[in-house]
């Protein structure tokens, strides 16, 4: 294979019986729009730990905040899209245009540096394509040791 698009090409429908809150999207929506099986991924997690409707959601290197969109639409959840790469501007106008500008909110944030939000704020702290060296998270205010939090550790 020579290029992402030809592998891309190789992976297979998702079974919309077994996955039915995808139904609406398209493969390429699933496994192209926010990385590879991004969309896929997103709907496994919110299923697995049984995301509640108004359930705080930190979506940490969001991209075009697509995972924020789906969380928010599908989900009814209440989501801080964060990015470093990606301005906030262009998420806020995307995300306005899809009716959710009460329930996501884009911020520029860094995450190789302290995060302002309180421990434990978070439902969920969705990253999966961002690069950690530790093991655990949590949100931290400014000098506290920082820990990562697994998927559903934050309540």
């Amino acid at each position: 294979m020579n290029s992402i698009g030809e592998l891309m090409a190789t992976l297979r429908e998702v079974d919309k019986s077994k996955y039915p809150e995808l139904s609406n999207y398209t493969k390429d929506e699933i496994w192209r729009e926010i990385g590879p099986g991004g969309l896929y991924l997103v709907s496994l997690l919110a299923k697995e730990l049984s995301l509640a409707p108004n359930s705080v959601v930190l979506d940490l290197g969001c991209g075009s905040a697509q995972s924020s969109l789906y969380l928010a639409n599908k989900y009814r959840a209440k989501v801080i899209a964060a990015d470093l790469w990606t301005d906030p501007a262009e998420n806020a106008r995307r995300i306005e245009s899809r009716g959710h500008r009460g329930a996501i909110i884009p911020l520029r944030l860094d995450a190789s540096k302290p995060l302002p939000f309180a421990e434990e704020y978070f439902y969920i702290c969705h990253f999966p394509f961002v690069t950690w060296q530790t093991e655990k998270f949590k949100p931290q205010p400014s000098g506290g040791d920082h820990e990562m939090g697994l998927p559903g550790s934050a309540h």
